[in-house]
């Protein structure tokens, strides 16, 4: 049903107006250098979380080209995770939205526990046909667990990427 939907260029730019480092090893947008997001994760590039602690992403600095290629390859695990889950017809801004907001949240496994986007009220609204609703959802994924607390914490940063995707997925403006 949504197969033929790719990442266009308009959710490709709201990732990267969200998915830099921080401003000191980030000069060009995306880190070139491996830093800890706010969550603790190992990040590099746009966004791209280090998984293994052997990876020699670890100690490289990386080009745009690399960092490029990094998000390329996250988007295609994304775009299949939501063709998977997704079982409504969707337009390109909305595919280009969860997408977006995946990349950030991650799909999770639809295991009945919540707190991921494949168990998410956003995912089960849309399913059923409630697009309206399930845009009303992003909002509510504006925080961050804190590893120093293992609190969940709003981020301003995540209330704009929301306020962003939300819109995006609407189609009422050009984010």
């Amino acid at each position: 049903m949504n197969d033929h939907l790719r990442i266009s260029p308009a959710g490709l730019a709201v990732e990267k107006r969200y998915e830099k480092g921080p401003p000191k090893i980030s000069p060009q947008g995306f880190a070139k250098r491996k830093y800890l997001c706010d969550a603790g994760k190992p990040t590099i590039g746009w966004g791209h979380v280090i998984l293994s602690t052997g990876d020699y992403m670890h100690n490289v600095e990386i080009d745009e080209i690399t960092a490029d290629k990094l998000l390329a390859q996250d988007n295609l695990r994304f775009e299949n995770g939501i063709k998977r889950l997704v079982k409504v017809e969707l337009t390109q801004n909305e595919f280009d939205a969860l997408v977006s907001l995946t990349l950030n949240i991650g799909l999770g496994k639809a295991d009945g526990v919540p707190g991921d986007f494949a168990d998410s009220t956003l995912l089960r609204k849309l399913n059923a046909g409630d697009k309206k609703g399930a845009a009303n959802e992003f909002p509510r994924w504006n925080k961050y667990r804190d590893p120093s607390c293992g609190c969940l914490k709003v981020a301003r940063g995540l209330v704009a990427r929301r306020e962003d995707e939300r819109a995006l997925f609407l189609g009422v403006k050009n984010v």
